[in-house]
């Protein structure tokens, strides 16, 4: 495993500056630590929600994984997790096949 310098790690986070420079004022303030406890809280309420309603669900990582006929109570459960957590809702289209966009393609 390579270890960088104190040098070569400056460069870097200079370089990702440079080219994100918007986030520069989120960077080591926490903020990273507080977006990660909202899509906690967020998983758990949609997890807590489809368990309530005897609807098995997968939880990995920042995805669910459910029996694709049960698609329609996922989407309302992160709708509502979303409105409950953070106060507001995101906007999600429909696809020419019915299905939400941020499904893609794999859907059972």
């Amino acid at each position: 495993m390579k270890k960088m310098t104190n040098d070569e790690l400056s460069e870097l986070l200079d370089a990702f500056i440079n080219k994100h420079l918007k986030l520069e004022p989120f960077l080591c303030t926490g903020k990273g630590v507080e977006l990660m406890y909202l899509d906690n809280r967020i998983a758990e309420s949609v997890m807590e929600q489809l368990t309530g309603k005897k609807i098995l669900v997968l939880c990995v990582h920042d995805s669910f994984i459910i029996v694709g006929k049960q698609q329609h109570e996922l989407l309302r459960a992160m709708e509502h997790a979303l409105n409950q957590v953070i106060g507001c809702n995101i906007r999600s289209d429909y696809t020419k096949d019915g299905l939400f966009d941020w499904f893609g393609e794999q859907i059972i």
